[in-house]
């Protein structure tokens, strides 16, 4: 009789447990072993049933995608099936991976759904082009299925059901046997009656918050673990002491008690609120589970405002619908900033580059809606990481826009109060943050100027106008900053005299003088001015040299062999000037070791007496006729720039490459400044000189006038150097020997190839193009060649 009232008391236990958990039975939740689904794979015909959890065990048969079979049990990745073949009706009992279990839809009202779907989130998370999450009641209709384990909360990321009630072992610890000695048959017999029939209100749902999350054998520090779950998992579980939950797992088909740390994990919150928030980074990742480490279901760029629920202290619940299908996600809570939590803070900052765009979007691909000048103040409030929101008003509606942080200063940020240099030959420091602005000021070059940091490209500052402050700006190209790095360099004097002055103009006092050939030391001031150091009468005073008195020596000078070739024999004089006195002479053919310096000197080490002494020898003294020359050749406009009557360019570069084979043949080092059409800025050209260190710069073009009858030759040389003035003579006679070509002379010419290049340099004119015959003549190869045949021989006599 006692039996009979144990085996009754059992009977009402389970069935009391059974109405209240559904799906489950006695304290392990077993799922019922009738619960059908269907196999299903978007890529396989075939989905294998295996004899054990694992692929390398044997497989028993290989069933067709859509099949349908019955539930047994579950684990983590596998789940123990039964499948009955219909040509036969035998029924096999194998294992299915949980990746192709597709739980079927119930046919009930709801009554047999699972526990986890009670705390499922009801929003959808919609890819709307305005980028917030939608919530449409129907879709969640129409695609919330109860029992299919792929909208299961607990689903890992391999699609299994992720509880703690599951049957069997899932992430065993490393070296652990599934047969783990607290699974006796014993243990699992001892399992108590009145366990089996508590209260629903003592199961707690709970997230797993470590990585691993472990179910240990005992509630004491030390126990074994007998079971893991991955972060981010759902558990269920009792309370059972001060610091510890109680729960079930299974392990080989045993149920088996175990103990979790509470501070492991968390309790989701009670009631969820439903809430609205904003990508806050530059993407948002909607995970699988509450771990970062877990799939990612979905992703939002920075700036979509989304719809989910409070889940944890560090998580957010949202519903996504991958390939048309809900999935519960997890959002991390540092990755959005709910919108009833946002700063409406009004700030003003300043437009920091040259052109500030306010954007239709939180993103530098959508429209602008409007845009403001370098300099300009706006206003904006605060809004995700990387952006500000904005309002600005399109053809007098007002709209939301939106402004990157990199575009804007805050107007209240520590501003760095500088000191520098005027650059240029004139400063203007204008009312606005624009060159076409009014200037309130100028100072001219070389002066002393202090202002403070503001954008890009602009410099603030306060200046004193009819003995009032105004706040003034200054362009940053137009300043050197006082403090920066100036290069010590080392050069002779070109001219007759060189004069260092007290203040970076011409027409300040005199400090001292050098002759011609001196070699000076200076450092790299402004545009126009070096800064060297000289001392009058025994005190140092800080002086100005005007660059064009000096020519610098190469800062990396090579030691190189060469051969007098002069036939009076070489002299080395003690300045780089044949006006100064010989310290020592050498014969023609005499082989010497000298050091690069400037464009038409070395610089040479001799013993006169017994005494070292630097002194200086002519390049042309070392050379014969254009061998080791480097002459750069060039053509004038190309590309857009046609030039005169829109075919210059063309000739320009036929003539240019005549010269370069003649050049060539003559032992000359040859550097085109183009050799294609292609286009180059007159400083470019300039560069090529003096990257080249070129011993003569040639530039060939072509004439035009408007009077047709204009017709000759023209060379013109820079009006301060008598150097090129000899070149131009000499090209200009040679050319009108070769060609027959009307003589107009050699001019002074104010053209930037000639003007800035600090190396012999010339610009000649071979004829007009706007006078008919002369045109014929000058467009023939023959002309051409002729040509340059004159320009060759004019550098041929240059060079002796």
């Amino acid at each position: 009789m006692e039996v009979y009232k144990r085996i009754l008391s059992l009977i009402v236990a389970l069935t009391l447990l059974t109405s209240v958990f559904p799906g489950y039975v006695s304290a392990g939740f077993e799922k019922p072993v009738t619960e059908q689904a269907l196999v299903y794979s978007e890529n396989k015909e075939l989905i294998p049933i295996y004899k054990e959890e694992t692929e390398d065990s044997e497989i028993l048969i290989s069933i067709p995608n859509g099949s349908e079979i019955t539930i047994m049990s579950e684990s983590l990745n596998y789940s123990r099936v039964s499948y009955t073949e219909s040509d036969s009706d035998k029924i096999l009992t194998g294992y299915v991976k949980n990746e192709f279990i597709q739980m079927k839809e119930s046919d009930s009202t709801g009554e047999n759904s699972s526990v986890e779907e009670s705390l499922s989130s009801g929003e959808e998370v919609s890819n709307s082009d305005e980028g917030e999450l939608q919530t449409d009641s129907s879709a969640e209709e129409k695609t919330e299925v109860t029992n299919d384990p792929e909208y299961d909360m607990n689903q890992m990321t391999d699609g299994s059901s992720e509880t703690a009630e599951l049957e069997e072992a899932s992430m065993p610890e490393e070296g652990a046997d599934d047969s783990h000695d607290i699974s006796t048959s014993q243990e699992t017999s001892n399992l108590s009656l009145k366990e089996a029939s508590l209260e629903e209100s003592s199961i707690i749902s709970g997230v797993a918050l470590k990585e691993p999350t472990n179910i240990y054998s005992d509630d004491k520090d030390g126990a074994s673990i007998i079971k893991s779950y991955a972060q981010g998992s759902l558990l269920k579980f009792r309370s059972s002491s001060t610091d510890w939950y109680t729960t079930t797992v299974y392990i080989s088909g045993k149920a088996v008690s175990g103990y979790i740390r509470k501070s492991d994990v968390e309790v989701p919150v009670d009631p969820q609120i439903d809430l609205k928030g904003v990508v806050r980074n530059l993407s948002l990742n909607v995970y699988s589970r509450a771990s970062t480490s877990s799939d990612v279901l979905k992703s939002y760029a920075e700036g979509a405002v989304l719809r989910y629920k409070s889940f944890t202290s560090g998580w957010y619940e949202a519903k996504v619908y991958v390939n048309g299908k809900a999935r519960t996600g997890y959002i991390f809570k540092n990755d959005v900033i709910n919108l009833d939590s946002l700063d409406s803070t009004v700030l003003t900052g300043i437009a920091v580059h040259k052109r500030l765009s306010v954007y239709s979007k939180p993103s530098t691909s959508s429209a602008a809606l409007k845009s403001y000048s370098e300099g300009t103040a706006v206003k904006y409030k605060a809004y995700t990481a990387n952006w500000y929101q904005t309002t600005v008003y399109v053809n007098g509606k007002p709209v939301s826009g939106y402004i990157h942080k990199n575009d804007v200063i805050d107007t209240d940020a520590p501003q760095e109060l500088l000191q520098g240099i005027v650059k240029h030959s004139r400063l203007n420091v204008y009312s606005k943050v624009s060159n076409t602005s009014s200037s309130l000021k100028s100072y001219s070059e070389g002066s002393n100027v202090k202002y403070r940091t503001f954008t890009d490209n602009w410099y603030q500052t306060t200046v004193y106008v009819n003995g009032e402050t105004r706040t003034g700006y200054i362009q940053k190209s137009d300043v050197i900053d006082s403090d920066a790095p100036q290069t010590d360099l080392r050069g002779l004097v070109k001219e007759s005299r060189l004069n260092v002055y007290s203040k970076v103009s011409e027409s300040s006092s005199i400090l001292k003088s050098y002759s011609q050939g001196s070699i000076v030391r200076y450092k790299t001031f402004t545009d126009n001015w070096y800064i060297t150091t000289v001392y009058v009468n025994g005190k140092q005073e800080t002086g100005y040299i005007h660059k064009s008195d000096v020519e610098t020596g190469n800062t990396e000078q090579k030691l190189i062999s060469v051969i007098a070739q002069a036939p009076t024999g070489v002299n080395v004089y003690s300045k780089a000037s044949a006006a100064s006195s010989v310290l020592k002479s050498y014969k023609k053919g005499s082989s010497l070791k000298v050091k690069t310096f400037t464009s038409k000197w070395y610089e040479a080490t001799v013993y006169v007496n017994g005494k070292r002494l630097t002194g200086y020898i002519k390049k042309t003294d070392m050379e014969k006729g254009l061998r080791g020359k480097v002459i750069v050749i060039d053509p004038g406009h190309g590309d857009f720039d046609a030039g005169a009557k829109q075919i210059e360019k063309t000739l320009n570069l036929q003539t240019a490459k005549q010269l370069e084979t003649i050049l060539k043949a003559a032992g000359a080092n040859v550097v085109m400044t183009r050799s294609t059409d292609i286009f180059l800025t007159l400083s470019e050209r300039v560069d090529i000189s003096h990257y080249s260190n070129a011993d003569a710069f040639i530039s060939i073009h072509y004439n035009s006038n408007p009077n047709p009858s204009a017709h000759g030759i023209d060379t013109f040389y820079w009006a301060t150097n008598a150097d090129e003035q000899k070149l131009a003579e000499y090209i200009q006679q040679e050319v009108i020997e070769e060609t027959g070509l009307y003589n107009r002379g050699v001019h002074t010419g104010d053209f930037h190839v000639i003007r800035e290049n600090r190396n012999p340099a010339i610009l000649i004119e071979l004829g007009f193009l706007s006078n008919p015959a002369e045109l014929a003549i000058v467009s023939s190869p023959t002309y051409q060649k002729k040509a340059a045949t004159g320009i060759w021989k004019g550098l041929e006599r240059y060079f002796q």
